[in-house]
């Protein structure tokens, strides 16, 4: 196991087990670092999903920065149109 994965998940269930002021700041961050690290570890691992399935859109130039565009600013009403400029940027 990935040692920042073991570094987290310690550190979650110390916390847990604390029950100190805070926690439930502190126990929520250290899970997010956990699911991202767990990530991280899975797509380094250059299994054979990363040629299928939704997470193939991550290492695809032009959806990917399509993807990007809408997490970057969640607040603008995408559209297929709005966003095919973005795609066609990455194309070239």
């Amino acid at each position: 196991m990935d040692s920042l994965i073991t570094a987290a998940a310690l550190a979650l269930a110390s916390e847990m087990a604390e029950q100190a002021p805070g926690l439930e700041v502190v126990a929520t961050r250290l899970a997010e670092v956990l699911f991202i690290q767990a990530l991280r570890t899975h797509i380094a691992s250059e299994a054979e999903w990363r040629n299928k399935g939704w997470l193939r859109a991550i290492f695809d130039r032009q959806v990917g920065a399509a993807l990007s565009a809408v997490h970057d600013t969640v607040s603008t009403p995408w559209t297929v149109e709005s966003l095919a400029p973005i795609r066609t940027a990455q194309a070239a």
